[in-house]
C-alpha cells in the first residue's frame, strides 16, 4: 500500500484466491475482518463474502503515525466453521508508512508524564508528584489531530496559564515552540492533588496554527514544603473575662500558606506558647501572669493542625484586662512560629475585668512620705491647716485589673488605731470639708477623686490608724498612716541649766528643739534661729562670747548682746540643734 496520513481514511481490497492467488469466487459464504497494526485506528465491521463473490473492500482510518504499519485479511471461521482461510497481510514483506497529518493541537506533558500518538488522549498520565516551591519542567508539543508529533512548518507562540494563582515560571512565558515543541521551567506554590495547566497560542502566533487547541495536563500532585511558620484561629469571637479559659486552635503553614497535612513534609515538631508576662516583659504585676498549655508536640495523625481545648493539651488563661497577644514558637527552630514577619498575623484576644473583688489603695502610697518602709508619714500641719493625705481606691477584679464601674458604694471607716483616731472628710470645694462614712465610685471606678476624700490624721504625734474602702466583702486597706510633727512654730530649750561659772567651758549641751502648734517635736523644712543674750548691767563693750555648735557651722567669736542671724540651724529631718556656750570671765549667763 501507499504511504497513508494519519486520520484518513482509505479503502483496501480483501481477495478470495486459491493457493496460487488465482480468484477464487466458488467458495462458501464467510465472514472476513480486517486487523491493523494500529492499536488507536478506526476499525471496520467484518463483512461477509458470499458465494460466487472473489473479493470485497474495507474502509480503514489509521492514527498513529510510524514506518512499521502492515494490515491483515483474516477469516474469522464463523459462517463456514469447517474452512479456515489463511489469512492475507499486506505489504507481503516489510511495512507501510503512516505520516502525521497537518499541526492541529497541543500536547503537555508534566514530569513522569508519556506521548502516546494517535492515541485518543495523546498521553499516558502518570505525573511525578513535586513540592511546593520546587522547580520543575512542562513540555508542549505540536501535534496533529491524532496527537502525532509535528516537528516542521509554522511555529506557534504558546503561552502557559495553570490553576495555581501563585505561580511563577523561572523561563520565558509565553514562547515559541522550537522544531515543534519547548519546555518551560516553572515553579507550583499552591499545594494540591489536582495541579493544572494549559497551553494555548498567543496573539503573536504566526498564520497555520493560530487557531491550534489548546493543550491541558491535570492531576498533578504538588506537595506541601517544610514548616515555615505557625497560624492560630478559632479563636474567642468576643471578649474574655480575665481568668477564664478559653480554646484556640494551632495550624502549621509552609512558606506559601499551604497547611502541611499530609506528604513527604508533615509537621511532627514540638511547640511551645507565650503570653504577655513579667517573664518577658509584657507585664509588671506577677498577679496576672498567664496559663498556658504545656509543650506539644504534633503527631502525624494531627495532619498539621491541632485544637487545644483542655485535658492534657490545656487550654490559655489570661489574667490582664485589655488586648492581648498570644504566640507559637517552634521549640528547635525559633523562625517557625506564629510571629512570621510578613506571613503570621499575630492574634489578639480581648479580656475584660473580672467581677469585682477588692479595692486597691492609690494613694496614698509607701513612697508618699518619701521612704519605702510600709508607714505613710503625714505632717501634723498646723492650727488652720491640718494635716490630712488623700484617700484614692480603684475597684478591681481579684487579678488587679481596674473595674471602671460608676455608682458602686463605698463605705469609709478607720481601724487599727493606736492613739487618737483621725477623721474621713470630703472636700466640698473653696477650703470646706465634711466627714462622711460613705461614697460611691466615678465613671473610672474610683473612690476618693472625684469628690476628693481625705484622711485627716491626729494632732499627735505618732498615733496610727488604717483607712478602710469596703463594699460587703469587696475591701482595701492602706498602709499605717503615722502623725508626725507639723508645721514649726516654736522653740523651746530641753532642761536647760540655770546658771554657768564665767570663763568656764561647761561640759552641758543646751537642747533647742522645734514644736508645731500641738507642741509636738518637728522636723519639718529649715528653722534659722538667733541666740539672744541679755546685757549684763556694768558690763564694758568689747567681752566676747564663743558658741560650739554641734549641729551647725558656725562655731566662731560673735559681739556681746547679739549674736548674728541665722546662727543656730536646724535642718530638715531634726527637731533639735545643740550647742556649747563659753561666757566671758566674771559674768554669768541667764538663758531666757
Amino acid at each position: 500500500p501507499q504511504q497513508q496520513v494519519s486520520g484518513a481514511s482509505f479503502t483496501v481490497t480483501v481477495q478470495v484466491v486459491d493457493d496460487y492467488y488465482n480468484f477464487q469466487p466458488t467458495h462458501p459464504d464467510e465472514r472476513v475482518r480486517i486487523d491493523t497494526s494500529d492499536s488507536y485506528d478506526i476499525h471496520p465491521g467484518t463483512s461477509i463474502i458470499t458465494n460466487g463473490q472473489s473479493s470485497d473492500q474495507f474502509v480503514v482510518t489509521l492514527r498513529t503515525a510510524g514506518n512499521n504499519h502492515t494490515l491483515t485479511a483474516v477469516d474469522t471461521n464463523l459462517d463456514d466453521p469447517g474452512t479456515l482461510w489463511t489469512s492475507g497481510t499486506s505489504p507481503a514483506s516489510g511495512a507501510f508508512t503512516v505520516v502525521a497529518s497537518s499541526a492541529s493541537r497541543l500536547l503537555v506533558l508534566f514530569p513522569g508524564d508519556t506521548q502516546v500518538p494517535g492515541s485518543f488522549s495523546g498521553k499516558i498520565s502518570s505525573p511525578t508528584a513535586q513540592t511546593a516551591g520546587g522547580v520543575f519542567s512542562v513540555t508542549v508539543r505540536l501535534t496533529d489531530q491524532q496527537f502525532n508529533f509535528v516537528a516542521s512548518g509554522t511555529m506557534p507562540e504558546v503561552e502557559l496559564v495553570s490553576n495555581d494563582p501563585l505561580e511563577e515560571y523561572s523561563s520565558l512565558n509565553p514562547n515559541t515552540l522550537i522544531n515543534g515543541e519547548r519546555s518551560f521551567s516553572m515553579v507550583a506554590k499552591t499545594a494540591t492533588n489536582d495541579f493544572s495547566i494549559t497551553a494555548s497560542t498567543t496573539m503573536a502566533t504566526p498564520a497555520g496554527t493560530e487557531l491550534l487547541i489548546e493543550g491541558q495536563a491535570s492531576g498533578l500532585r504538588v506537595w506541601p514544603a517544610v514548616a515555615h511558620h505557625l497560624e492560630f484561629f478559632n479563636l474567642p469571637a468576643s471578649s474574655v473575662p480575665a481568668g477564664t479559659a478559653f480554646n484556640v486552635s494551632l495550624r502549621v503553614h509552609d512558606e506559601y500558606h499551604n497547611l502541611i497535612s499530609t506528604g513527604p513534609n508533615i509537621y511532627t515538631g514540638g511547640v511551645r506558647f507565650d503570653a504577655e508576662s513579667t517573664f518577658n516583659g509584657g507585664l509588671t504585676n506577677p498577679n496576672q501572669n498567664p496559663l498556658l498549655p504545656p509543650n506539644y508536640t504534633f503527631l502525624i495523625s494531627d495532619a498539621g493542625v491541632k485544637s487545644f481545648v483542655g485535658g492534657p493539651e490545656g487550654n490559655l488563661t489570661l489574667f490582664a484586662a485589655g488586648s492581648r497577644w498570644i504566640e507559637a514558637h517552634d521549640i528547635s527552630d525559633s523562625d517557625i512560629s506564629s510571629e512570621r514577619a510578613g506571613y503570621s498575623t499575630q492574634p489578639l484576644v480581648y479580656i475584660t475585668p473580672g467581677a469585682p473583688f477588692k479595692f486597691a489603695i492609690d494613694q496614698p502610697t509607701d513612697l508618699s512620705d518619701g521612704v519605702t518602709d510600709g508607714v505613710i508619714r503625714v505632717s501634723a500641719g498646723n492650727l488652720t491647716n491640718k494635716g490630712r493625705t488623700q484617700i484614692v481606691a480603684q475597684l478591681t477584679d481579684q487579678f488587679d485589673n481596674f473595674i471602671s464601674s460608676p455608682g458602686h458604694q463605698a463605705d469609709l471607716s478607720v481601724i487599727n488605731v493606736i492613739g487618737s483616731t483621725g477623721t474621713i472628710q470630703e472636700d466640698l470645694g473653696g477650703g470646706s470639708f465634711q466627714v462622711v462614712a460613705s461614697t460611691f465610685t466615678d465613671s473610672n471606678g474610683q473612690v476618693g477623686v472625684n469628690p476628693p476624700i481625705y484622711y485627716f490624721v491626729s494632732t499627735t504625734r505618732d498615733d496610727q490608724a488604717v483607712v478602710r474602702v469596703s463594699s460587703g466583702t469587696i475591701t482595701g486597706d492602706t498602709l499605717p498612716i503615722l502623725t508626725e510633727g507639723g508645721t514649726p512654730s516654736e522653740l523651746a530649750f530641753i532642761n536647760p541649766t540655770a546658771q554657768n561659772e564665767a570663763g568656764e567651758w561647761v561640759a552641758m549641751q543646751y537642747t533647742l528643739e522645734r514644736r508645731d502648734d500641738f507642741g509636738n517635736p518637728t522636723k519639718e523644712t529649715v528653722t534659722n534661729a538667733s541666740l539672744l543674750l541679755p546685757h549684763p548691767p556694768k558690763s564694758p563693750q568689747g567681752h566676747k562670747y564663743r558658741l560650739n555648735q554641734h549641729f551647725s557651722k558656725f562655731p566662731f567669736p560673735v559681739p556681746p548682746l547679739v549674736l548674728p542671724k541665722p546662727l543656730l540651724k536646724a535642718h530638715p529631718h531634726q527637731t533639735e540643734t545643740r550647742f556649747l556656750l563659753k561666757p566671758s570671765p566674771l559674768r554669768k549667763i541667764h538663758l531666757i
